[in-house]
C-alpha cells in the first residue's frame, strides 16, 4: 500500500511458489524426477525440487566447447570474440536448476566465471534471449530433459543467451499450457541474474513449432519473435492422423491385419 496526500492506494501481489503453477491448473504427477541426470542430486520432494547449479566451459580456438574444471585457471585454448564492442574470452555461464518443476538450463558468456557468482552485471551479453523448445509430443508423467543445443557457438558468441525447459520439450510434456507457463517462470530466473532482455526470440521445430504458434497466439507478451521449423501449426491439427497410425500398426501386427494388401492398407 502506498499513500500521497491522505490517499491510500493498494495493490495485491501473489507470491507463487518455485514448483507453480501459476496458470496451469493442479499438478499432475511427476512419477520420475531426472534431477540426478542434470548433476543436481536426488530429488527433494515430490515436485522434483533441487538445489540450482552453476559450472562453467569455454569455446576453444578450434571452435569446439569444453568444461572449464577451474574457473580461476583459464586454459590456453581459450577463444575470444568482440561482444558488444569488447573483446572477452568465451567462458560460459551454465546454471540448472528447477522451477515449475521443469528442469531448466540457461547460458551466458560469462568474462568472469567463478567467485560467489552473484554479479552478471559483466556478462557479454546482446540484450537478447534466445528460447528453444524441443520436439515430439508424449505425456511421460516425469520431469524429462532439455533436448535442445544450449551450447550453440555460433549464437554465443554474438552475445547471445540460451534458455529452454524440460517442460519446454513437447516429447516430455505435449501441453502448449504448461509449455507458456515454464516460459513465464524461466524468464523470470533470468531476468533475475542477468536482466530484462529487449527482445525474447523463441526457435523450435516441429513439437516445438507448435509450441511457438500456440505461445504466441495464446500469451502475448512472452515472445517478441519466433522461428519456427517443420512448422505444424498446432497439436490438435495433426494429432490424429499420428493417433490412427498407432492403432493402425498394431493393428497390421494382428492375424486380421496381417492378412491385408498393401492397396487394402493403402484404402
Amino acid at each position: 500500500t502506498a499513500t500521497g496526500g491522505g490517499n491510500p492506494v493498494s495493490q495485491r501481489v501473489r507470491s507463487w511458489p518455485p514448483p507453480g503453477g501459476m496458470i496451469s491448473g493442479p499438478h499432475l504427477p511427476l512419477l520420475a524426477c531426472s534431477t540426478e541426470e542434470h548433476g543436481l542430486g536426488a530429488p527433494a520432494d515430490a515436485d522434483c525440487s533441487a538445489p540450482t547449479r552453476v559450472d562453467w566451459r569455454y569455446v576453444t580456438t578450434a571452435g569446439t566447447v569444453k568444461p572449464l574444471t577451474d574457473p580461476n585457471s583459464l586454459p590456453a585454448d581459450l577463444a575470444t570474440a568482440e561482444i558488444g564492442g569488447t573483446s572477452v574470452p568465451l567462458t560460459i555461464r551454465h546454471e540448472t536448476g528447477v522451477v515449475n518443476r521443469s528442469i531448466y538450463e540457461i547460458t551466458s558468456v560469462d568474462p568472469s566465471p567463478g567467485g560467489a557468482d552473484t554479479d552478471q552485471s559483466d556478462a557479454a551479453w546482446n540484450r537478447r534471449l534466445i528460447y528453444r523448445y524441443g520436439g515430439g509430443c508424449g505425456t511421460t508423467f516425469g520431469q524429462g530433459k532439455v533436448e535442445v543445443d544450449l551450447f550453440d557457438v555460433d549464437l554465443l558468441t554474438k552475445g547471445y543467451a540460451i534458455a529452454s525447459g524440460s517442460f519446454n520439450t513437447f516429447a516430455a510434456q505435449c501441453n502448449d499450457v504448461l509449455s507458456a507457463e515454464t516460459t513465464m517462470m524461466v524468464k523470470e530466473r533470468f531476468i533475475e541474474e542477468l536482466g530484462e532482455p529487449e527482445h525474447t526470440i523463441g526457435e523450435g521445430a516441429s513439437g516445438g513449432a507448435m509450441q511457438l504458434h500456440l505461445i504466441v497466439q495464446n500469451y502475448p507478451g512472452l515472445l517478441d519473435g519466433v522461428v519456427a521449423l517443420q512448422p505444424f501449426p498446432d497439436v490438435l491439427t495433426v494429432v490424429s492422423g499420428v493417433a490412427d497410425c498407432g492403432l493402425l500398426e498394431r493393428y497390421y501386427a494382428t492375424p486380421g491385419g496381417s492378412r491385408l494388401t498393401d492397396a487394402q492398407r493403402t484404402a
